[in-house]
């Protein structure tokens, strides 16, 4: 009866049935393919197509000796829009803050 009002005394019998019942009703199964996309589940428009942008702006990062972004996010954080071009361009003052605002000393030169 002690039981009834305290239910984290029965979670072993509990567990206990519910991996027995998972174990009962497994079936082998075959592992799915290595699934490729295509042009056509992603659309050329999707990707970033700023490579070479992205080298100009690592090569300035180097002459700067600066760390360079190493992912998604730190690329998307250099990037700011230029009213003149019309585009999102990579910018080192840009780079900078952020490797400001995320403890690094950076100093002007």
């Amino acid at each position: 009866m002690v039981a009834k009002f305290l239910p984290f005394l029965r979670r072993p019998k509990v567990l206990a049935k519910k991996d027995r019942d998972y174990q009962e009703g497994c079936v082998e199964c075959e592992p799915l393919p290595p699934q490729l996309l295509t042009d056509q589940d992603v659309g050329s428009q999707w990707l970033p197509d700023d490579l070479e942008q992205r080298i100009d702006f690592l090569r300035a990062l180097a002459e700067h000796s600066l760390p360079m972004p190493q992912n998604e996010a730190q690329f998307h954080a250099a990037r700011v829009f230029s009213d003149e071009t019309g585009q999102s361009e990579y910018n080192l003052d840009q780079w900078k803050d952020y490797l400001q605002l995320h403890g690094y000393s950076v100093q002007s030169g």
